[in-house]
């Protein structure tokens, strides 16, 4: 299997971490409604986002360019 790019990768971590911030927005709302019978579904779905990342963060870890991430990610703190 072909490795995805690190921007593709780095892509989607920033579109599970968007949809991750709507859920916990949505959570606030039902916990400040006492809907405790929607948290289930909330949950789960907090999960599943959750081993997105964790997955996401894993090919990170393990790609060829990881080390390029490194030099450009110091290369933007000295700026």
């Amino acid at each position: 299997m072909a490795e995805r790019a690190l921007i593709e990768i780095l892509k989607n971590q920033d579109d599970i971490l968007e949809a991750l911030k709507k859920l916990l927005l949505k959570e606030h709302d039902v916990l400040v409604a006492r809907k405790a019978l929607e948290l289930n579904a909330i949950n789960e779905e907090k999960t599943k986002l959750l081993i997105q990342l964790q997955t996401n963060d894993q090919s990170i870890k393990n790609h060829s360019e990881l080390e390029r991430l490194r030099t450009d990610y110091k290369k933007l703190e000295n700026c």
